[in-house]
């Protein structure tokens, strides 16, 4: 932590309020300079409803860390919250704002209520952009713990998508939980609509609320978002995303366990699912979960075999998906309907998986068996993929030369 007033309108870099509010948590927040430069258009009063840039910073910091807002304090102390009657009415000097806002992060902080700022410290996450999330309030570590279906996955919304599976089946149930693990920042997501102008930095913070909502809707346990750049994630050298995830794995202590599919075509999928069969590995065999499935999202599994498939029911509780679903609105109004591809697909499952017989579910999620892959170190997650890949082509001759005119 460093005094915000070395950086405030110092040079070389001339920083404003919000600015120096930002360099001075730098280490502390994991604040990268392309974001302290991004905030220069929030200083002089242009932060939202002419906030005071200070205050606007402040809050932006204790948002990320799940904290309450400054603004009430900072209104007692300096008597306003926007600029202009700070300036014209209070007549309080800019320092002063910089000071106070950067204060009332501190204590917050430092206040032995602040459960949030506790939680991230306990469970020892080395990315600090790190957001946790307990929609029932409980200490993390508990809430965390209890779980007993985990997803770990790439982005936003992808929980929701392919758990739903264990979002059912721990839903409204006080002996099972279902807590979710997002590994990117959102940075990358498709922005139109009302999200057309947005920045990486805005469309992170839509992405890492609208994914607190969807736990609050699910009922979950807990909702950990290590806020990873894709980049970062698909480095195989950065250690450091395995390490987090194996953290998680060791307080959670899940039985089944939730993670996209290997012949999925998304590299970031691929990439967070290689990282958490990685984490898996550095577990004793004792504390894996027992269970693991490799679920569809982007390229679905129903070109695995009949066989080789592992059938998802997911036909419980339809206003709950699609309530799930519909929480994704940056995703939706930006040009992908997910809401209602998700629910087709698991419609399309159950219909065309028996040409012969009537359904007996009306939807399903497709996934693959990687519990082997879990425990037994030996076996290659490309072998033992490529494999079913293998009895399809097998299958498909097979078919296709029973038929064959003379």
């Amino acid at each position: 932590m460093n005094d915000p007033l070395t950086f405030f309108r110092k040079p070389p870099a001339l920083w404003n309020c919000a600015q120096s509010i930002l360099a001075a948590w730098k280490d502390e927040f994991g604040i990268e300079d392309a974001e302290i430069g991004d905030f220069k258009n929030y200083g002089g009063g242009r932060a939202p409803d002419g906030v005071c840039g200070a205050l606007f910073a402040a809050n932006f910091l204790l948002n990320r860390k799940g904290l309450a807002s400054a603004t009430e304090h900072f209104e007692k102390q300096v008597g306003f919250t926007t600029c202009r009657k700070i300036k014209g009415d209070a007549h309080v000097c800019c320092e002063q704002c910089v000071q106070t806002g950067h204060d009332l992060v501190r204590r917050s902080l430092e206040s032995p209520m602040s459960k949030e700022n506790r939680n991230l410290l306990a469970m020892k996450l080395k990315n600090l952009k790190s957001d946790v999330y307990i929609p029932d309030g409980i200490d993390a570590e508990k809430g965390l713990s209890r779980t007993t279906h985990l997803c770990i996955c790439a982005h936003q919304d992808d929980a929701e998508f392919f758990a739903y599976h264990g979002i059912q089946e721990c839903f409204g149930h006080a002996d099972k939980w279902f807590s979710a693990v997002v590994v990117t920042d959102g940075a990358g997501s498709s922005r139109a609509d009302i999200y057309a102008n947005y920045s990486d930095d805005e469309m992170k913070n839509v992405r890492r609320l609208e994914q607190r909502r969807a736990s609050v809707v699910g009922e979950y346990g807990a909702m950990v978002q290590l806020s990873y750049a894709s980049k970062d994630v698909k480095d195989v050298s950065n250690k450091t995303v395995v390490d987090d995830i194996k953290t998680i794995l060791e307080i959670a202590h899940p039985e089944y366990l939730y993670i996209h599919n290997l012949a999925d075509k998304h590299d970031t999928h691929v990439a967070v699912a290689m990282a958490t069969l990685a984490a898996v590995r550095q577990l004793p065999k004792n504390k894996r979960p027992r269970i693991c499935y490799g679920c569809e999202v982007w390229r679905d599994l129903d070109w695995l075999n009949d066989e080789d498939k592992v059938m998802l029911d997911v036909s419980k509780r339809g206003n709950l998906a699609s309530a799930l679903n519909g929480v994704f609105d940056s995703q939706i109004t930006g040009g992908k309907r997910y809401d209602l591809a998700v629910i087709g697909r698991r419609l399309a499952n159950a219909t065309f998986y028996d040409a012969w017989n009537s359904d007996n579910v009306s939807a399903i999620t497709w996934a693959m068996d990687l519990s082997p892959l879990m425990h037994d170190d030996t076996l290659s997650p490309i072998a033992y993929t490529t494999a079913y890949i293998d009895q399809f082509k097998k299958d498909v001759e097979n078919r296709i030369s029973k038929f064959i005119h003379p």
